[in-house]
């Protein structure tokens, strides 16, 4: 498990309606492609697809991590940003960590991380492209 004590930077990502949801689904296919199932509880979906370019994450939660969350939403407050659900976290611990594993061959030039925070878990996802966002209207 990586170090997720200090949070990083974290923007929005527009893409993402705002509102809380659930994670529903997350679903691993055999080329590497990451696929993540959200709903919210008047069964909006909203489907991301880390590509085939996944190379960690991690799923824990809420409340197996209640510093975190605490020390993301004071966070959230202070620079004035909206909670919503999907976030880019600039300056990753856990990249800077895969860096220093990787002796420098992996490092925040080549690799996004990317936040989610749900209703009832934290996902941190660490991929090589960006991601897609399907929502159902």
């Amino acid at each position: 498990m990586y170090n997720t004590d200090n949070i990083g930077e974290i923007s929005i990502l527009p893409d993402v309606p705002s509102g809380k949801y659930d994670l529903d689904r997350v679903i691993e296919v055999e080329d590497g492609t990451l696929i993540v199932e959200l709903k919210n509880n008047h069964g909006k979906k909203i489907v991301i697809s880390f590509g085939n370019g996944t190379l960690a994450y991690q799923r824990m939660e809420e409340e197996c991590d209640l510093k975190r969350v605490d020390k993301l939403m004071s966070y959230l407050e202070e620079k004035n940003i909206e909670k919503n659900t999907l976030y880019l976290v600039k300056e990753s611990p856990m990249i800077n960590e895969i860096r220093e594993k990787s002796c420098g061959i992996r490092g925040e030039d080549d690799l996004n991380h990317y936040l989610i925070v749900s209703s009832n878990y934290l996902m941190d996802i660490i991929i090589r492209d960006e991601c897609i966002v399907l929502t159902d209207n």
